[in-house]
């Protein structure tokens, strides 16, 4: 992580106060008590959570076994109370937000959230670019989401437009250039972590929807054929599942799995030695994973580690048929 990068967490269901006391701080300075009493009259217009500040020299990430559950929706207002500790009240309807790769829902989510701030928010279907970055003139934040680009020459574009925080509505930040953030003296904030269940739920579902080609046979009853010819699929009891990284998430759905009766295998370069033990799981080399596998799970950050782990010498050595599911970041 280069040094002097500004990367905030909203990190946990803590109170509010932490939010406004580590931002009004850094924006206000330490001895403007007006401010942080301005930020303690709206915490709960804040919500929970904290926007973890980098250690000196870095920035400063927790490992997932200690975050605390967070939603999409706290991050919504920590992402609008960092800004508001930056402006007056009676001029937050002059502070303008930038949301790019705008869908319905972010809409209706963000304008209920922001009924408690009053942020002018200025939506846009198209995706964060340099070139469409002009659209951001005159904004306190740009919120982007994946497909979004923050590259080097679209932070410079932001620079030149003195637009001082990008504010991600996701986990990942392999999109933003966080040294020319740091170089250019722009502030990323964004959500470490969403509904772990809900993660792991919707793993099982995708594992269950190819197992019993539930997406095939939606189609099929809708036309009225009810042939079962091409729908059948197998007992998860019983097969062996592996599990690629076993963080908060993974653990989850080793748990749910375990429940369905299969035999349950992980690979992690920092293992849980006594996770396993309690879930009745086990830690073996990435190969055997790959091997003995029937359903593979992939819960990793994408890195330059994993990046194009699956390649095709991965496959070769897996079984034929096996299930890939993948709903990390990556």
């Amino acid at each position: 992580m280069p040094s002097g990068t500004r990367l905030y967490e909203a990190a946990g269901r803590l109170s509010a106060a932490g939010i406004i006391a580590r931002a009004a701080g850094e924006y206000y300075g330490p001895g403007n008590r007006a401010a942080r009493r301005k930020a303690r009259r709206h915490e709960a217009a804040a919500g929970g959570g904290i926007l973890r500040p980098g250690r000196r020299g870095g920035t400063d990430f927790r490992p997932e076994s200690e975050m605390t559950r967070t939603n999409g929706w706290i991050f919504l207002r920590h992402c609008f109370c960092s800004l508001f500790i930056r402006t007056n009240t009676k001029h937050a309807m002059n502070t303008k937000i930038a949301f790019f790769g705008a869908k319905p829902y972010d809409r209706e989510s963000f304008d209920k959230t922001n009924e408690a701030f009053g942020f002018d928010i200025r939506y846009y279907k198209g995706h964060l670019t340099a070139e469409s970055a002009v659209l951001a003139k005159g904004s306190a934040a740009v919120c982007i989401f994946v497909n979004d680009t923050a590259d080097a020459e679209t932070v410079e574009a932001l620079k030149e437009l003195r637009v001082p925080l990008i504010a991600l509505r996701c986990a990942g930040f392999n999109n933003v250039d966080l040294e020319a953030a740091a170089r250019n003296g722009i502030t990323v904030v964004r959500v470490p972590a969403y509904s772990p269940y809900a993660v792991a739920e919707h793993a099982v579902a995708l594992m269950l929807t190819l197992n019993r080609k539930i997406h095939r046979a939606y189609w099929r009853t809708r036309d009225g054929n009810f042939s079962l010819h091409g729908l059948m699929g197998f007992d998860m009891h019983g097969k062996t599942a592996g599990i690629v990284g076993t963080g908060k998430i993974a653990k989850i759905l080793i748990g749910i799995l375990r429940g369905f009766g299969m035999e349950v295998l992980g690979y992690d370069p920092y293992p849980d030695e006594r996770f396993a033990r309690e879930a009745g799981m086990r830690y073996v080399p990435l190969d055997e994973l790959y091997g003995r596998s029937d359903i593979i799970s992939l819960h990793c950050p994408l890195t330059e580690q994993t990046r194009y782990m699956i390649d095709e010498g991965a496959i070769a050595r897996m079984k034929p048929g096996v299930m890939l599911i993948n709903t990390g970041n990556r």
